[in-house]
């Protein structure tokens, strides 16, 4: 792939929307060190399953030791590009937005992609945010995807296969993430505030067909004792500031195929019980994800 082929300026406008954008910063950093990155968040999701939630910011888990080293071989890759991955008439540039406060051993900071036109040094689109870390722990092998239809759109042999977080690992994010307490006024703290965790459930269940109980309630202690979470006696509790009315107004608003989702807030919570429920409590080992029901 040296020489590589393909204008960024050749692709039809209507083509180069914030998905496109993202998947050229994900090829350019996966075809220099496809071991060394690996996918998270909503855009994992999207790479798996277009019918998932929009999502703008790139969630990157590099494998390097340290925050910095990691930011560092970030930066080198995006503006050296060795790996000649197109587009071949645009630059990047990486800033540094902020550090991100993480629990244990891991930590995190916000960058910003700038994508520039190489013959006027303008913008051609609108920053993207990654959100970088590093120390995160996961407990099943990562899972490789090719890089949507890239190739074709610049008409080369191949584009770099992306890393993506395994999914149970993803799940049991979701769960802590909900289960959590934060940090806040007064001595009690706050519950998440982040009901998208919920619309993204029946999407992980859907990509989990074939997963076994034993496997995904290993990911959920694992996540569960990283965080210093009481074990989940009770099953999945939902946060007290979560309603029907920011439920469905998230869903008309980050989906394109709303019908595919629990319409009702009430739906959703019966369906994410129903997925996690009996496996976060300890109750299934053996058992299969079928897509409905654990066989």
């Amino acid at each position: 792939m040296k020489d590589g082929k393909g204008r960024y300026s050749d692709i039809a406008p209507a083509r180069r929307d914030a998905e496109f954008n993202r998947a050229i910063v994900l090829a350019r950093i996966f075809g220099a060190s496809p071991h060394g990155w690996v996918l998270k968040g909503g855009n994992a999701l999207l790479w798996r399953d277009t019918k998932a939630r929009a999502t703008r910011d790139i969630d990157l888990f590099s494998t390097q030791s340290t925050i910095q080293d990691a930011h560092k071989a970030l930066q080198d890759i995006l503006i050296r590009n060795p790996a000649h991955i197109p587009p071949d008439d645009v630059v990047m540039r990486l800033r540094e937005k902020g550090n991100i406060v993480m629990p244990g051993d891991k930590a995190g900071r916000k960058l910003q992609v700038s994508i520039l036109s190489k013959a006027s040094g303008a913008p051609v689109c609108s920053p993207i945010d990654i959100d970088l870390v590093v120390g995160d722990i996961t407990t099943a092998p990562y899972e490789s995807y090719p890089g949507n239809d890239l190739a074709e759109v610049f008409d080369v042999p191949e584009m770099p296969n992306i890393s993506l977080y395994p999914l149970v690992d993803h799940i049991a994010d979701k769960v802590t993430a909900t289960m959590q307490v934060y940090p806040g006024v007064g001595h009690c703290g706050s519950r998440s505030t982040r009901i998208k965790d919920l619309i993204d459930i029946p999407v992980l269940a859907q990509q989990s067909l074939g997963i076994r109980a034993a496997d995904l309630y290993k990911a959920l202690e694992a996540k569960r004792l990283e965080n210093n979470l009481d074990p989940y006696c009770q099953g999945l509790i939902f946060p007290e500031n979560w309603n029907d009315q920011e439920y469905r107004k998230l869903i008309a608003k980050s989906v394109d195929e709303p019908q595919m989702f629990p319409e009702s807030y009430s739906q959703a919570q019966n369906f994410a019980q129903n997925f996690l429920d009996q496996v976060m409590k300890g109750e299934l080992k053996e058992e299969v994800w079928n897509g409905e029901a654990w066989v």
